[in-house]
């Protein structure tokens, strides 16, 4: 492994201070745990953050249409690892939108998404949840 192979989070930031708010929340997601610079790691091969980032526009762009298909701003990316992805949506005050999520992954299906689900919280992920909350 070679310096040119690797990519320091203080250079990123660096570069991409003067960019615009979505590049700059990008970086923040890239400290998220699962990402390549969670846990204060300070560097990163460039191939891995490369894979993150194309990884994370999905996940912004399945974000994008479970808000615009359920009307609700606040859809919650749970967690993201290599193809995988969970989302938190609220309760849908219209239970008709259910119907509309469901036909635009079906649609979506052809393009991006190879399968997804749909489930209740399990009492292991609330737990979890409830205990990431108190650290």
């Amino acid at each position: 492994e070679t310096a040119s192979d690797l990519l320091y989070r203080q250079r990123l930031q660096s570069a991409l201070s003067a960019s615009s708010e979505s590049i700059s929340e990008k970086v923040a997601r890239s400290e998220l745990d699962g990402a390549p610079f969670a846990q204060g790691t300070m560097a990163t091969q460039l191939d891995v953050f490369a894979d993150w980032w194309i990884l994370d526009d999905m996940v912004q762009k399945m974000k994008a249409l479970l808000m615009e298909k359920s009307g609700e701003s606040n859809i919650v990316v749970l967690e993201h690892h290599g193809l995988s992805s969970r989302f938190r949506l609220p309760q849908l005050a219209d239970q008709a939108r259910l119907a509309q999520i469901f036909e635009s992954l079906q649609g979506e299906q052809a393009r991006d998404i190879n399968n997804f689900s749909v489930a209740q919280s399990s009492l292991e992920q609330v737990f979890n949840d409830f205990a990431r909350r108190a650290v």
